[in-house]
């Protein structure tokens, strides 16, 4: 499975996703970095020896071929082995369309560190980033996207995955539902299932269809704004992910049989 070139094309020419740098570190045994607030995304692949993550009181072992990733404004540490220490890849990015991306592979805050990952595969990848550190903002925003292909690649397919991809699916959703480019289509591609098979496997995980779960996502923003932000309509639309106000209103009174504004105007929060 492949991201689809309009995807690509979308994250590099709206700067939704910048590679950074990208790098290589041999480590000295006991080697530590951080504690410090990170300025920008991070995923490292350990080519070989081991390393432990300190983060939130925990202790977490990698070993060769393990990637474990770093979000932005993260405060934590990562220390080489005393007798392996080991030798990483990574790669530092940033933009809106990075908490959609990690969500979709599976990571997340609490379960940074994946499976082991063939070197085949990875070491490549990041090579060709660290060739591409003075490269064009394209050409490096389409290797970073290649492997964050590769790495939603690597999880296991099959009908069996069907929630996996639905509840990764949903927290992109989730994670950038603000974003008035964000799309279905491209969301189902980047997960490597059509359409279709991603709307079914969706309504069987929660019920409703992956247009009106981030629909309610948008609105329960939307409420909350109206009632608690002297805003205009138009502000709330542009916040909740809409890039058009009419038709945000006209979605709002179809669900909610008021327009925003005089919802605004006798929410009991507004005028108490």
């Amino acid at each position: 499975m492949l991201f689809c070139f309009d995807f690509m094309e979308k994250c590099c020419m709206n700067d939704f996703l910048r590679l950074l740098w990208s790098g290589k570190q041999d480590c000295e045994p006991l080697y530590k970095v951080g504690p410090y607030p990170r300025t920008c995304y991070i995923l490292h692949y350990v080519l070989r020896g081991r390393g432990r993550i300190q983060a939130y009181g925990q202790e977490t072992q990698v070993g060769a071929g393990q990637m474990f990733a770093i979000w932005k404004g993260e405060n934590l540490s990562y220390i080489a082995d005393g007798s392996d220490p080991w030798t990483y890849v990574w790669a530092d990015f940033d933009g809106s369309a990075a908490d959609g991306l990690l969500a979709l592979t599976g990571f997340t805050r609490e379960e940074r560190v994946c499976a082991a990952l063939p070197a085949g595969i990875f070491r490549p990848l990041f090579e060709n980033m660290r060739a591409l550190n003075t490269g064009g903002r394209s050409e490096r925003c389409a290797a970073l996207l290649g492997l964050f292909s590769a790495l939603i690649n690597a999880f296991p397919a099959g009908e069996e995955r069907g929630s996996g991809i639905s509840a990764r699916v949903a927290e992109a959703m989730r994670a950038g539902f603000t974003d008035s480019s964000l799309r279905i289509d491209a969301l189902a591609r980047a997960a490597g299932v059509s359409r279709s098979h991603l709307y079914r496997l969706f309504r069987s995980e929660y019920g409703v269809s992956p247009k009106a779960y981030l629909r309610d996502l948008r609105l329960t923003l939307a409420r909350r704004l109206l009632c608690e932000h002297a805003m205009s309509v138009a502000e709330v639309a542009y916040a909740c992910g809409y890039a058009d106000p009419l038709y945000f209103s006209a979605e709002f009174k179809r669900e909610h049989g008021i327009s925003p504004r005089d919802f605004s105007r006798i929410s009991p929060e507004r005028n108490g």
